[in-house]
């Protein structure tokens, strides 16, 4: 089963004396998702839809280093089974709620170091679930 993809979106950016403020919205409509359910056994619904808002700041900026420390805070909001077809459930398990809040140390400008604590719920259960991540990134 070929299942199609049409996706639009919006892309944010705007900084400001060591302030950044981002923010993301996606769109993502499928297609033939009944063909490929019904082939694979799956619930994947034919619309999904998110956006993601952020805040951050470097704290190192009035030191003038070529370093960055920055706090964060991030709000992501998705549903995966934004619409279903008529053969499946709307299931609100994937819609997801996230509140991201952490540090990230930029040693270079093509490499961060990162922290952050996570709050996740979902529309079905509005019991929130706490995860600490961790991360390394280099941009080549």
């Amino acid at each position: 089963s070929i299942v199609g993809v049409s996706m639009i979106g919006a892309d944010i950016r705007y900084s400001f004396k060591g302030i950044q403020l981002k923010g993301q919205y996606n769109y993502i409509s499928l297609s033939n998702t009944q063909q490929y359910n019904e082939m694979t056994g799956s619930d994947v619904g034919n619309t999904l839809s998110g956006f993601y808002t952020e805040l951050s700041y470097n704290v190192f900026r009035p030191f003038k280093v070529n370093t960055e420390l920055i706090p964060f805070i991030r709000y992501e909001n998705y549903d995966t089974h934004y619409a279903v077809d008529q053969t499946i459930l709307k299931n609100d398990t994937y819609h997801i709620e996230e509140i991201i809040f952490g540090l990230g140390w930029k040693p270079t400008k093509q490499t961060i170091i990162k922290a952050d604590f996570q709050k996740t719920r979902s529309a079905l259960n509005n019991e929130w679930i706490n995860q600490l991540n961790f991360g390394v990134g280099v941009m080549f």
